[in-house]
């Protein structure tokens, strides 16, 4: 077993994510509330499944009228690395909330443009759309609404891979059944992970500061483990569902590896 791998299963334990549907292999899950601080008022919402978005649009019309917009994206290129999402965005008009009924037959849809989403980063995007041959390009980020509560024990697998180590026997990529206790109070998050490889436990612990935007929060730390090693990692993209967690992690150590890996756990 080598070290640097059980620190990073550890790591992983305590950290970033996309929701335990799974980590998407494509970039970071972007379904969220989306918005731009300084004109609160206006949003984004994005719904993923894999490599497709449903997004609404809620802005206003030339007239300050409330409007929405609607449409499905689909990842159609990578630029620099980052997943491109394009569709066609339509507008809808229906049967009225307050109707004895709703006829979906009166329900009518109209397409206005082109809708075109990127998140260069995990929590910031780029909204580029067009209504009626006028376009609009936003910088949005997203939206706070709540700090997840990662409290508690968890147990579950994470896959870590090493590569630069001193050591090449260190170098690889390995999974590993392992136990997390995590406690957070204000923005410090304290992890301790047990992690069984070839019949031993080892023990490494994660301190650090953590921060959440929409869905994601992310934890910058140092960690130190009962074999000698230590290190600093970054978790990003970490999100606490109903039943458990999951996330990515990066980092390096003391034995000169980089370290980069994904995990999932239950409680």
């Amino acid at each position: 077993m080598k070290v640097s791998r059980v620190v990073c299963a550890a790591v992983f334990s305590m950290a970033l994510v996309s929701p335990l549907t799974g980590i998407a292999a494509n970039g970071p899950d972007v379904g969220d509330i989306w918005w731009t601080p300084s004109e609160s008022g206006w949003g984004l919402q994005l719904s993923q499944s894999n490599r497709t978005l449903f997004a609404t649009i809620y802005v206003y019309d030339n007239t300050t009228f409330p409007f929405w917009y609607s449409g499905t994206l689909t990842q159609q290129s990578f630029v620099a690395n980052v997943p491109v999402y394009t569709g066609d965005l339509y507008q809808t008009r229906g049967p009225g909330f307050a109707a004895d009924s709703f006829n979906p037959d009166d329900v009518q849809r109209q397409k206005v443009g082109t809708i075109t989403f990127t998140s260069p980063t995990v929590v910031t995007g780029v909204l580029t759309y067009t209504v009626f041959g006028t376009t609009i390009v936003k910088n949005v980020q997203r939206m706070p609404l709540g700090n997840d509560d990662f409290n508690g024990t968890y147990f579950g697998t994470y896959a870590i891979g090493s590569s630069g180590c001193l050591n090449p026997a260190n170098n690889g990529k390995n999974a590993y059944l392992t136990s997390f206790s995590i406690a957070k109070t204000g923005n410090v998050m304290s992890i301790s992970a047990a992690v069984t490889a070839g019949g031993s436990v080892f023990t490494c612990t994660f301190t650090g500061t953590s921060g959440q935007l929409g869905r994601m929060t992310a934890v910058n730390a140092t960690y130190a483990c009962t074999t000698g090693e230590t290190g600093t990692v970054v978790f990003s993209e970490m999100i606490r569902e109903g039943v458990g967690i999951l996330g990515r992690v990066r980092g390096s150590n003391n034995l000169g590896c980089t370290l980069e890996g994904s995990f999932s756990a239950l409680d």
